[in-house]
């Protein structure tokens, strides 16, 4: 049985951090469940271990290094965090390309449910969609960074529902300078889908990629 937590009010970064290394231990010595924490964070960048310092255009900033994958992004009020903490072993799962792949084609198939068609991109990190006004152009709308130990996972997935899209004008978001891809958020695209309906979907979605 996974165990879904919500946290209703702003998470501090270190605390959920300090939270995932616990669970983890706990999954690994089989003293706790598996876990899916729905989140918000403060205002926060954060660096994965592929991170260039040349990615920060905002030296002011604070910038907290963790052991995820990927480059610098930003979290922030009104971007769904989703934080996976599962035993890729019990689930018969040890390929981690395989379990990157699941988590895009959830968030993907999630979309899909609210008419936002979504798409991930050989080569480019997180899940886009074409933007409305220039078809040549692509905008991330979420963004993976994962980390495992012991086989059993932790970090997980960020999904713009509603965030302030100018905290990314600070970095060069996951590394990707190409002004041909860009960053969109869920209420520009559908603005009638509540985050509650979209949590639901998304909890619907999951259970049939991860059996």
């Amino acid at each position: 049985m996974i165990k879904l937590k919500y946290s209703n009010n702003l998470v501090n970064y270190t605390e959920a951090l300090n939270y995932m290394d616990a669970q983890v231990a706990n999954i690994y010595a089989k003293k706790g469940p598996e876990t899916i924490w729905f989140l918000e964070h403060p205002d926060i960048y954060t660096a994965g271990v592929s991170a260039k310092p040349s990615d920060l255009l905002d030296k002011n900033i604070r910038l907290i290094s963790t052991g995820r994958g990927g480059e610098i992004t930003y979290h922030g009020p009104e971007m769904r965090i989703i934080y996976l903490m599962l035993d890729l072993k019990k689930r018969n799962l040890c390929d981690i390309k395989q379990y990157i792949t699941n988590l895009e084609n959830w968030i993907i198939n999630s979309l899909a449910q609210i008419e936002i068609k979504a798409i991930n991109i050989p080569g480019k990190r997180g899940i886009w969609v074409k933007d409305q006004n220039n078809q040549l152009k692509y905008n991330k709308i979420a963004a993976i960074g994962v980390r495992i130990r012991k086989w059993i996972t932790f970090h997980g997935v960020a999904i713009n529902y509603n965030p302030d899209l100018t905290k990314f004008s600070k970095i060069i978001p996951c590394g990707i300078k190409d002004s041909n891809f860009g960053i969109t958020r869920i209420k520009d695209l559908n603005s009638q889908i509540s985050k509650n309906d979209f949590d639901q979907i998304l909890k619907l979605e999951f259970s049939k990629i991860f059996k």
